[in-house]
């Protein structure tokens, strides 16, 4: 359910579907995507990959944390896009919700660590699934236009 609702996050506001008719439907003939193409699937990938990165430094630090331990904090998972701009969509994962944090555990936090795994694991099947995806519509549609 938890990757089934960031698939939601990360396609919102895309016009996305998973059905290959719509994806070969998408272009406008002139070899550009239009509002609904490949150019968003892209975004959406380009976002779940800089989410990814903002992770990576957030796991690396409780990699090294051997003092705190942090109950009941956060992520806050952020995007920023409009597909009808030509400005670059946004995403940001920060930690939020510090009133909890308690000092001198000697093993650093653990569960939180475990959970910023389980994020990075669901993040890198939603990229693997939507290249799946696509690469299966890819040849679809190769056969369909033959």
């Amino acid at each position: 359910q938890v990757k089934q609702a960031l698939k939601t996050f990360f396609g919102a506001g895309l016009g996305r579907s998973d059905s290959c008719e719509t994806v070969a439907s998408r272009g406008d003939g002139d070899g550009k995507e239009n509002e609904g193409g490949v150019e968003q699937e892209e975004v959406r990938m380009k976002s779940v990959s800089n989410t990814l990165v903002d992770l990576r430094m957030i796991r690396r630090w409780f990699q090294e944390n051997k003092s705190l331990l942090f109950c009941a904090s956060s992520l806050l998972l952020v995007y920023e896009g409009n597909p009808s701009c030509e400005t670059p969509d946004v995403t940001s994962l920060k930690m939020i919700d510090f009133g909890r944090v308690r000092r001198n555990h000697p093993e650093g936090d653990p569960g939180y660590l475990h959970g910023l795994e389980t994020l990075k694991e669901l993040l890198i099947d939603i990229i693997q699934d939507e290249e799946k995806r696509l690469g299966v519509c890819a040849r679809t549609n190769q056969v369909n236009n033959n």
